[in-house]
This record gives structure tokens, C-alpha cells and sequence, in this order.
């Protein structure tokens, strides 16, 4: 026998309850002394022990199954033990042993003071030791939310623990534990990193170990603390791997941009990422953790960066409009200069005329035109001429609040956000920090969800090792996916843009396209060396200068937006590109084409791009056996000059001049508001007879206009067609408005324009009157088409009414119904239901010819409000009007109800307006028509 153990039920006595005693006595003295502020726990159920007097003992014994004794003596164990000793002294892998273990289990009904079995009884078990492992494990792998642990638990459980055998019931707290549970076996995790007690503490062994063991890391760190002369040290924190350095020497001698986000752990300090527009994304290049938000601190971390690079010098650094931060960068970076983001301007702008306080909240529409325009001036000459309408205008001699504001605020600030005052040799286009603020939102929904209470030293951690690894895989992924090591490229592309990122390729191609139908080789005009006329294609007139900045110290451009706004070649690049063969790409400043955010990064890819580009005529080698001989070699790449002289593609006329249809009906859609009603009235009828005329020159099909289309291009997989049961649909909720969030004229006039909700408009008090409107001559209202009718080929006779063959053509082309198509509807139904009443000519109801509906019967009656169908019912005793477009009541479908239902009011004391409801009917799914769908 090797030894024995006693073991008791887990509910049974106390064993420390004198500690315990001797603990809670402590307590209370400390409580009664003075100056004690500890916060009093009283607990109700003290503890779970239930004094059960359950115990056995378990025995652990060895057997020697070769060492036998016949007889239970002394003498006789004494020399098999001998002979035991000295097997295992000689030998020990020679000795047979069987190890058992022997224990008597007591019965259930021993237990007492507490349930045995059923669902109070799993309640009260210990979680298993291999479910905390798990979670343990899972914990150390990144699990942060204990919903997500549960769903691990609940796969491990059924997948591992119990595979092939029934799970046990989620009652049982020994696989399935409560929440409490999870979250102790996870904080233990958490505690057992940490090193000290105190955060700073932790973050200081962070940074110790990261500069140990990080190839070329930078990491420096200094608590916050008080210092033995009643001096405070304030806490900074910066760190920059090598790669971040790598990329900060390659994007951030140009522009750089600095932002700070708040509620990343438990403390009140900002994180600060310093980022840098590579070829493919923003990246991170440094971070740094001061303890306030105060310029002597920011400027504090930005030394820091200077001294881990002394070569760095940007240009440029694009902020907030953050005092502390532009103050900073500006003592730091005295050569450099310092823009405003125009997303957090207008957002500032937006948000300051919204106030009442300030009042201008009735006129912010202006004060916000006047105010773009003067950030969109172009010219020194047009931004004084925007500030001199804008103190010209009525609201600001009126508002001296406005005035303040902007003066002081903003005017003193012009150089930093008015365009005008933008660099020209800017080499790259960046007027916001959204890719800062996308870093930002990344790492707190991404990588920090869930953990807004963290402390500095997790945050610290997260940040280091999962959200900047992932950003430079990021990276990294990219620019190899764009390689022609990844894919080899199409033939066709040009090769000046081989091994370019995907944003360039796709804007340039773009541009190339739209040169090669909009320009001839007369549209282009060489002025001087590099330096060219491009006709414009809005106003022939006119024409832009493009400049390929021939000279050393010169950037190329063009007098366009596109280019103002992309600093990418724009469509009249790109027609010099194609038109004129010796100036192509490889013409323009090597300051511009040698930027590296229009290359790939080749240290990502291992080996450099070029050395794995093949001959495009060698990768076509359908037909041609593996094992025949080698082909002799082939000719070096051609230069990009020789592939701008390619054949120039095939314009298309018919492109072309569909462009040109288009613009000249824009010009008429903008001439139809000056002119007057009579020519319009002629001019709509030959509109009319012009479309006719293209409607019988365009294909068709069954009287339908069919564009032509190939056979080969028509998709060859078919839908699966699936059974359509009958249920109804469930409510959905509404999507989110794409410009929600966004800021700026053009996010305005897509609030207002866009999924637009229109309420109901106000009817009318319930005491007015509602006003009638008769009109006396009835051929005033119907259609002067009408009289044209007898002419006309007749197709259908319902009732009275004639349908003829045009008609039948609006039915078919799902155009505008009119009143012969809803009166002959009206007459079917009411033949299907003989007791319905109303369902009158809609000529004489719109003149308020028709008499008024008994008030004994139910009545559905359609009505035209000004070119727009709606329903009204008086079935179930009150007057319901739906409308499939915006529930509303008009003057004229007041006088028609009025007139309709005044057989309802009859004896009544209470108004119409009580009566009567509006609703929104469903809508026909049609072309054009809004005809709401009533139910009988």
C-alpha cells in the first residue's frame, strides 16, 4: 500500500471556518477605526458548505504479481521483500507491477442538507478540469467575449467530449458553465500575464521585452509618477517597429497625417497613430501614448520620432482642426506645412450652423453655400471676390455671432484649408484624414471589440501584436496581388502600367478609354516643349493646358479637375498618351513617375517584378507539345515608347455620337424651364412623334423595344427555381442611409433626394370647413386626346367604353393609364361585385358632377388627382383613402370626397375630418404607373 486519502462530499464542513472567522473579525475592527473608506460587502448566502457528512477513503496499491507468498507470515515477508529489493536494485525494468486503486463509494442516500439529483443538483457541480483547461487555452488564443467562448464550449463539448454519445443537458454545470464561471477562468488568465499589480508596471516589462526581442524595434517608455522634489512626470509611450520606419522613409517624406482616437482602455489618455499613404492603403508608421492632449506633449513624442529618424522631413502634415496638434507639429516641424482635413471642416462647419445658439440655424443652406465656395476658390482673385460676397451678404451684416467665428476662427486659418493655397507640386492627392479614421474604427470594432474597460498594458498589447502585424500583412498582400509575379498581366494593358497598383491601372485605363473616343489628332495642339493644348470636351471653345514638366524642378499637369482633384493623368494625358506617339508616360518629370505610390513596393515581393515579366507572345502556346524542342530566344521586352505606337484603336461612331445625343438633350432639358407653355405644348407633341419614330427603328419583341443583344454573351447558368409557398413576408428593417454619416453639399442632396420618407401633409383643422371646388364646364377636364378617338382604330368595348388600338399599346408598354383605362376597370369589378357602389366615371367625379353615394351602402370609388390614381372606400362605415405614393389630401380629392360621402354625415355630430383616414396602398409593380392595389 502506497498511501490513502480521505475525500468528502464538496457541500459537507467547513474545514476553514476558523480562518474564515478570524478573517471577518479583522475586518470589522478595521472598520471601526477612523479614516476608513473600504467598501462593506454585506453578504447574504455566506457560504455553500451544508455540513454533509459524507466521506471515503481511496487507497493507492502497488502489486508484485512474480513476488508471491504462500503462507501470511513474517519470515516469509521478510525475504520476498528482500528478494523485492533486490530485483529493483539490480533491475528495476525487470520488476512486473500492477498499480490499482481501491476505494468503497457511499450511496445517494447518505448525502445529506442537499438535493441529489435533478436540475438543482447539477446546478451545485464543479466545473470539469478539462472544460477549464479549454478555456484557458481558447483565452490565451484571443477569445474576448464570453458568447464567443460559450459557442466554443458548446462544439467542444458535443465534437469532443461526447462524440458519438448524447450531450448531457445544459443544465449541468460541469460542462456547461454560467457565465460567472467563464469569465473567473478567463480573468485568472489575464492576471497570470501580468507581472506587477500596477499597469505602468506591466507596460514597462512590455517594452523591455519587445526591445529585447524585436529585430530593430524602437519602444520607449515613461511611467507617470511624482518625483522626490514634488515635480510630476507626465507618462509617454512610443513605439516603431522597422518595417513602420521602412515605410516612413518611402510615403512620409510628402505627407503624413496625425490623428487621435479616445475610449481604447480604462484610462483617460489618447492613442496617437501617426499614418502614411502607401501605394495600396493607409498604413500606420507610428504610435505614441502621451498622457494628455497638450501641444508640449505631442510635440514630446514627435522628438522622439525625429531621433529614431533623423532623415525624415515631410512637407506635409494634414490634421484636425486640433490647436495642440498643428502648435505641436509646427514648433517640431517649422519648414513643413500643416493642412486641415476637409472632412473635419465641413463637419465643423455643419455642426456650428445647426446651433440655434448661434443663430443662423434658419439660413445654414446659405451660410454654408457662401462658405464652400470660398474653400473651393482656385485663383487668389476668386477667393477674394467668395469673401467679399460672403461680408456682403445679408446674414452676415445681420449675424455678429457669425462673423467672430469665422474671422477669428477661420479666416486667420485660410492658408490651411482654402484650395487655392494648396501646394501645386504636391505630389500626391490627399485633402482628408479618412484613412486615419478607418485605422481608427479597425482597430476599436475590429480588434478592441467588446474591450473598452481594458487597461493600458492589454490595449498596448493588442495594438503591437495583432492590429500593426495585420496592417503590414495587409500591406504586403496587396502589393504582391498586383504583381505580375501574382498574375501575369493582360496583353493588351499597356506596358508602362506592368507592376502598378490596382487604383492607378484602373483610373489611367479609364481615362484612356474615354481619349480614344472623345479626341482626334486636330484636338491637340503642341505649344511649346511638353506642353500642349487639349480641346475640351464640354465646351469646344475652350481648351486645357497639359504640361509633362519637362524641367528638373517641375511637376506635370493638367488645368482640368480630375487632375486637381486625382493628381493622376487624366483623360487629356492620356490623349497625348495615344495620339501622339513620342510623348508617352516615360516623358513626364521623374519626380512624378518615380513617386512610389504609382509603384509597387518590390521589397514585398522578394525579387524585383521585372525579372519574372515574359514575353506576352510566349504565354500563347495553344497547340504546341510539351516536349518540342525549345523555341530560340526571344527578343528583349520592347520600351514603352514602342508600345504607344500600337495601332491606334478603332473609334466607335456609333459611341460617339450616342455622346453627343445625350448632351444635346441635356442642353434641351435645360431649356424647357425658359420657355413658354404654347411652344411647349407643341414642342411635347414633337417629342412624341420623334420617339415614335425611334421606337420603330429599335428592335423589338411583341411589341416590346429589345436592345440587341449577342447570343453568346446571354448567361448560360440557369436560377434554380425553387417553390413558392404561401407566406407572407417579415417586416425588414429599413437599410441605413448611405450618407448618414457623411458631411458636405453633395451628402446633403443625397439626404434630401434619396429614399425619401414624405409624411402626411396636415389636412386641416377638425372644426374648418372643407372647401368645395365645381368646375362648370366639363370638357375643360377631359382628355383633348379624346377627340381623336372615333378616328382611331377601336380594339376593346366595355360597357360605354371604347379602347382603342393606342390604348392597348399604353397597356402593353406599361406607360401613364388614363381615365378610359380606370373607368373600364371600374366596370368589370363592379359586374364581379353587384353590391359595391361607387365605382363612377372619373371625368364627372373630377367636375363634381356625380351624386353622393347612399349612406346604407359601401362604396370604392377611384380618383384622379393631378395625373395620380388613388382609392377611396367607405366600407366598414368610415371614409379610408389609400395612396401608393405619399399619403396626402389635396384640394381636389377633398371636393371629390366632400361631394362623394356627404350622405355619411347625415345625422351626425361629429366632423368629416373624424371620418376620414389616409394610408399608403401597396404598389403596382409597373414602368411607371402608381395605381394603388385596394383590397374588396
Amino acid at each position: 500500500m502506497v498511501g490513502t486519502k480521505l475525500y468528502g462530499c464538496h457541500l459537507g464542513k467547513d474545514k476553514n471556518k476558523s480562518k474564515k472567522d478570524k478573517y471577518h473579525a479583522q475586518k470589522s475592527q478595521q472598520a471601526l477605526e477612523d479614516h476608513v473608506f473600504q467598501t462593506r460587502y454585506r453578504s447574504v448566502q455566506n457560504t455553500k458548505k451544508m455540513d454533509c457528512p459524507v466521506q471515503f477513503y481511496a487507497y493507492h496499491i502497488i502489486k508484485f504479481p512474480e513476488f508471491k507468498i504462500s503462507e501470511d507470515t513474517p519470515a516469509r515477508r521478510r525475504n520476498v521483500s528482500e528478494k523485492l529489493r533486490d530485483a529493483i536494485a539490480d533491475n528495476p525494468s525487470s520488476v512486473k507491477a500492477v498499480v490499482e486503486y481501491h476505494t468503497s463509494f457511499p450511496s445517494l442516500e447518505e448525502h445529506q442538507n442537499h438535493p441529489i439529483v435533478g436540475e438543482a443538483a447539477q446546478l451545485r457541480e464543479e466545473v470539469d478540469e478539462t472544460i477549464v483547461e479549454k478555456i484557458k487555452s481558447l483565452t490565451r488564443l484571443g477569445v474576448k467575449k464570453i458568447s464567443e467562448m460559450r459557442r466554443h464550449l458548446v462544439a467542444f463539448v458535443t465534437d469532443v467530449l461526447f462524440k458519438g454519445r448524447h450531450p448531457p443537458p445544459p443544465t449541468r454545470r460541469r460542462y456547461t458553465p454560467t457565465n460567472r464561471d467563464i469569465w473567473n477562468r478567463m480573468a485568472s488568465v489575464k492576471d497570470a500575464t501580468k507581472d506587477a499589480k500596477q499597469d505602468q508596471r506591466n507596460v514597462q516589462i512590455l517594452a523591455d521585452q519587445w526591445s529585447s526581442q524585436q529585430v530593430d524595434c524602437r519602444v520607449r517608455f515613461r511611467p507617470s509618477k511624482e518625483n522626490a522634489d514634488g515635480t510630476a512626470t507626465s507618462l509617454l509611450f512610443c513605439y516603431q517597429a522597422a518595417w513602420q520606419r521602412r515605410l516612413l522613409h518611402k510615403y512620409g517624406q510628402q505627407m503624413c497625417l496625425l490623428d487621435a482616437t479616445y475610449r481604447t482602455c480604462r484610462y483617460r489618455i489618447p492613442l496617437f497613430f501617426l499614418c502614411v499613404r502607401t501605394n495600396v492603403c493607409y498604413s500606420v508608421v507610428g504610435v505614441f501614448v502621451p498622457q494628455t492632449e497638450k501641444s508640449e506633449d505631442i510635440r514630446e513624442a514627435l522628438q522622439v520620432f525625429r531621433e529614431w529618424n533623423p532623415d525624415w522631413q515631410p512637407s506635409h502634415f494634414m490634421v484636425d482642426f486640433c490647436e495642440a496638434e498643428i502648435g505641436a507639429l509646427e514648433e517640431e516641424f517649422p519648414d513643413s506645412e500643416v493642412l486641415l482635413c476637409d472632412f473635419h471642416r465641413e463637419k465643423a462647419w455643419v455642426e456650428w450652423v445647426r446651433k440655434r445658439d448661434h443663430g443662423v440655424f434658419d439660413d445654414q443652406r446659405t451660410v454654408l453655400c457662401l462658405l464652400r465656395n470660398i474653400a473651393a476658390a482656385t485663383t487668389h482673385d476668386e477667393y477674394n471676390m467668395r469673401v467679399d460676397q460672403l461680408k456682403a451678404s445679408n446674414i452676415w451684416q445681420q449675424s455678429a455671432q457669425l462673423r467672430t467665428w469665422f474671422s477669428t476662427k477661420w479666416l486667420t486659418n485660410a492658408e490651411r484649408w482654402v484650395h487655392v493655397f494648396r501646394d501645386e507640386n504636391l505630389k500626391i492627392s490627399i485633402y482628408t484624414n479618412n484613412g486615419v479614421e478607418r485605422q481608427n474604427e479597425t482597430l476599436k470594432y475590429s480588434h478592441l471589440e467588446g474591450r473598452t474597460r481594458i487597461s493600458l498594458s492589454e490595449m498596448i498589447t493588442v495594438v503591437v501584436t495583432d492590429f500593426l502585424p495585420t496592417s503590414y500583412r495587409r500591406y504586403i498582400q496587396l502589393n504582391v496581388m498586383y504583381s505580375s509575379c501574382y498574375r501575369r498581366y493582360n496583353s493588351k494593358l499597356p506596358r508602362f502600367l506592368h507592376d502598378r497598383p490596382r487604383g492607378v491601372v484602373t483610373h489611367i485605363m479609364s481615362r484612356m478609354e474615354e481619349a480614344a473616343v472623345c479626341f482626334n489628332p486636330d484636338d491637340i495642339g503642341q505649344v511649346g516643349n511638353g506642353v500642349f493644348h487639349v480641346k475640351s470636351t464640354t465646351d469646344p471653345s475652350k481648351s486645357h493646358i497639359v504640361n509633362f514638366g519637362t524641367s528638373a524642378s517641375n511637376m506635370p499637369f493638367c488645368t482640368c479637375k480630375d487632375w486637381s482633384r486625382n493628381k493622376l493623368p487624366c483623360k487629356h494625358f492620356c490623349a497625348v498618351f495615344t495620339l501622339l506617339k513620342e510623348w508617352g508616360w516615360e516623358k513626364l518629370a521623374s519626380a512624378y513617375k518615380d513617386n512610389p505610390i504609382l509603384s509597387l513596393d518590390h521589397t514585398c515581393l522578394g525579387q524585383t517584378a521585372v525579372s519574372n515579366e515574359r514575353d506576352d507572345s510566349s504565354s500563347d502556346t495553344d497547340g504546341i507539345s510539351t516536349s518540342s524542342p525549345p523555341s530560340p530566344p526571344s527578343p528583349p521586352p520592347p520600351s514603352e515608347s514602342s508600345y504607344l505606337g500600337l495601332p491606334e484603336p478603332k473609334r466607335s461612331k456609333k459611341k460617339l455620337l450616342q455622346m453627343e445625343c445625350a448632351s444635346l438633350l441635356r442642353e434641351i432639358t435645360n431649356l424647357t424651364y425658359n420657355v413658354e407653355e404654347e411652344y411647349l405644348r407643341s414642342f411635347k407633341q414633337q417629342l412624341v412623334n420623334l420617339m415614335e419614330d425611334m421606337q420603330q427603328n429599335a428592335p423589338r419583341d411583341d411589341s416590346v423595344p429589345q436592345l440587341p443583344i449577342d447570343a453568346s454573351q446571354l448567361p448560360k447558368k440557369r436560377k434554380r427555381e425553387t417553390p413558392v409557398d404561401n407566406v407572407s413576408d417579415l417586416p425588414t428593417r429599413p437599410s441605413k442611409h448611405p450618407s448618414s454619416r457623411r458631411v458636405g453639399h453633395r451628402a446633403e442632396m443625397m439626404r434630401e433626394t434619396l429614399r425619401v420618407n414624405v409624411s402626411m401633409d396636415t389636412i386641416v383643422e377638425e372644426n374648418e370647413e372643407l372647401e368645395t371646388y365645381i368646375e362648370s364646364d366639363l370638357e375643360a377636364v377631359v382628355d383633348c386626346d379624346m377627340e381623336n378617338d372615333e378616328a382611331q382604330n377601336e380594339w376593346l368595348v366595355i360597357n360605354d367604353t371604347k379602347l382603342t388600338q393606342k390604348d392597348r399599346q399604353i397597356l402593353q408598354e406599361e406607360l401613364w393609364l388614363n381615365d378610359k383605362h380606370i373607368n373600364s376597370a371600374q366596370k368589370l369589378i363592379s359586374n364581379e361585385y353587384p353590391l359595391i357602389d361607387g365605382l363612377g366615371d372619373t371625368v364627372i367625379l373630377t367636375a363634381n358632377q356625380q351624386g353622393p353615394v347612399p349612406a346604407s351602402s359601401d362604396c370604392v370609388q377611384m380618383h384622379n388627382v393631378k395625373d395620380h390614381w388613388v382609392v377611396s372606400t367607405s366600407v366598414g362605415g368610415n371614409i379610408t383613402v389609400y395612396d401608393s405614393l405619399q399619403p396626402s389630401m389635396k384640394p381636389e380629392l377633398r371636393s371629390q370626397l366632400a361631394n362623394l360621402y356627404r350622405q355619411l354625415l347625415l345625422g351626425k355630430t361629429v366632423s368629416f375630418l373624424s371620418m376620414l383616414s389616409v394610408l399608403r396602398g401597396n404598389k403596382v409593380e409597373m414602368t411607371v404607373d402608381c395605381l394603388p392595389l385596394p383590397t374588396l
